[in-house]
């Protein structure tokens, strides 16, 4: 469908991970590659912020307001919406946000938050998201007048949308079918009362999902009125920072609004996007090896992949470990030694730790090497199952 009235499908790249945090430069450049697969979105929420997260209450210093400003005018430029999003979820109190429709006191919660998103958006942000994601079960005790958390959640995105001109969007603390085992009642009060207007951003039924959809915050909720946009885990890896992830693209070709939170690590990361890019129309292997050929990745990557192709998905079986003939070994020497480029330094921790563990599974390492190069802790629970031959 086309015509000016009707929105396009919100599609690109999320700073949300934890563990990295991008340079301007690097976003700069971030900036260039959507222009170019011709996505729209930037989504700025790096948990590594301090004032995006822990120091939400204290507004951005001059120094990054002006490259906040200077990035928002050359997304703008590029055709590209930034989402700046602010995070208070972690011990905002509830107890300041009246039940009327006011902006709240001075100096409460709200009018911190309403000052901080309105200084957001000042700088040229497209739009905010409110996120109260990853936070303590610690509601009770600033729950104000709410019933429920999900109805507090929502109301607090209500206010802010009321308050802000624009649209707002939201990641709720429920973010993932999966997460909803201890809190039951969470998403069907938080959709109950929130705005139908206000996007939500979620994972799927899991947080690192194979298949994600919109539809499957539905199997919780029922019907939902608000748009869904996917927040895609594929390839994240702050959770796992000694794997990578670079597998087909897929299971998620159907998702008409999705961003895609990946590493902080800008090469790679350029790298992913453009998987993402070409799987969308062609999931071919020679179609994924001319992306790895663009960006210098050596052909001796497509003996080591197996290893890096995606999370591990309960459907899914285990790659066997390889014999200590085997040729991903004298790949593994070939990446690590002979490749040169800003990738393979990023790559370099990730590919001598594969190294390591194949290494371990042959018992291919002796004991001394095994206390030198792994944590004392893992070292401990490894020797029982190490070779006797090299126990000495």
């Amino acid at each position: 469908m086309t015509g000016n009235n009707i929105p396009k499908p919100t599609i690109g790249y999320c700073e949300g991970y934890y563990g990295q945090l991008l340079s301007w430069d690097a976003r700069s450049r971030l900036l260039d590659k959507l222009q170019q697969l011709e996505m729209n979105t930037y989504v700025y929420a790096p948990k590594e912020d301090y004032y995006h997260r822990v120091g939400w209450r204290e507004p951005y210093p001059q120094d990054w307001s002006r490259c906040f400003s200077e990035f928002c005018k050359r997304a703008s430029t590029s055709g590209i919406n930034v989402v700046a999003g602010v995070a208070p979820g972690i011990d905002f109190d509830f107890s300041h946000l009246s039940a009327d429709r006011n902006e709240g006191n001075s100096g409460s919660d709200f009018s911190i938050l309403l000052q901080k998103s309105r200084q957001l958006l000042s700088l040229g942000a497209s739009s905010l998201m409110l996120l109260i994601d990853d936070i303590d079960p610690d509601f009770e005790r600033r729950k104000g007048h709410f019933r429920t958390e999900g109805e507090a959640h929502a109301a607090l995105a209500n206010r802010l949308a009321d308050a802000l001109p624009g649209t707002i969007s939201v990641v709720p603390r429920i973010y993932a079918n999966e997460l909803s085992v201890d809190a039951v009642d969470y998403l069907p009060s938080f959709t109950e009362t929130l705005h139908p207007a206000i996007e939500i951003y979620y994972c799927g039924k899991t947080i690192v999902a194979a298949e994600p959809h919109p539809a499957d915050i539905e199997e919780l909720v029922g019907p939902v009125a608000n748009g869904i946009v996917i927040w895609d885990n594929l390839y994240a890896n702050d959770y796992c920072p000694r794997r990578l992830f670079t597998g087909a693209w897929q299971g998620r070709q159907d998702c008409p609004d999705l961003v895609l939170n990946p590493t902080g690590m800008i090469e790679t990361d350029l790298l992913l996007l453009d998987l993402m890019k070409i799987a969308i129309n062609d999931l071919s292997a020679d179609a994924r090896r001319k992306v790895f050929r663009q960006h210098g990745v050596p052909a001796e990557f497509e003996l080591v992949e197996q290893f890096y192709n995606s999370p591990h998905f309960t459907d899914q079986a285990l790659p066997p470990a390889p014999t200590a003939d085997d040729p991903v070994f004298a790949a593994l020497e070939t990446l690590l030694w002979r490749w040169k480029s800003p990738l393979s330094r990023e790559w370099y921790p990730l590919l001598f730790g594969l190294k390591q563990d194949l290494m371990l599974t042959q018992g291919l390492m002796p004991c001394e090497r095994v206390y030198k190069t792994q944590t004392a802790a893992l070292a401990s629970v490894l020797e029982p199952t190490l070779a006797p031959a090299l126990i000495k």
